[in-house]
């Protein structure tokens, strides 16, 4: 008798959005978490939202899919705001081995020192500390 795998629910393997290694997404969820923790305002696109709308699944005609996955695929990982300063940080973060994808390239190079890519939560915090430490310094001048 012959003895079936069962099939995994998800999305497929073969689709083009790639997941995260294990360390990014360790570093992914220390960092979500960080910003929670403080109280920091951020945006982030979630996984399954990319799969939703550019997986295997997707309800979208294949020619509409594929012209917007280019632009939110290379989005980067977190959106940060300080209200304080008006001033927006992108960051990208980053497995040991990661590197940025082409698209993220262009993001990166649009966005010049408002793009930061991460590779470790201790670079992380002392990042995300800096950039709202400005609007505090600001607000305790007035």
């Amino acid at each position: 008798m012959t003895q079936f795998k069962p099939i995994k629910r998800g999305y497929s393997k073969n689709t083009s959005i790639p997941k995260a290694s294990k360390t990014e997404r360790a570093l992914q969820i220390a960092a979500e978490k960080y910003l929670r923790n403080n109280k920091r305002p951020y945006f982030r696109i979630r996984d399954s939202v990319y799969r939703t709308l550019f997986g295997h699944t997707s309800a979208l005609p294949l020619g509409e899919r594929s012209a917007v996955a280019k632009f939110f695929k290379s989005f980067p990982d977190l959106l940060l705001f300080n209200v304080g300063t008006s001033k927006y940080l992108m960051i990208e973060l980053k497995g040991d081995k990661g590197v940025l994808s082409s698209g993220q390239k262009v993001f990166q190079a649009l966005h010049k020192d408002n793009y930061k890519v991460i590779k470790d939560i201790k670079s992380f915090t002392e990042l995300v500390e800096g950039f709202y430490s400005e609007g505090e310094q600001d607000e305790t001048d007035k």
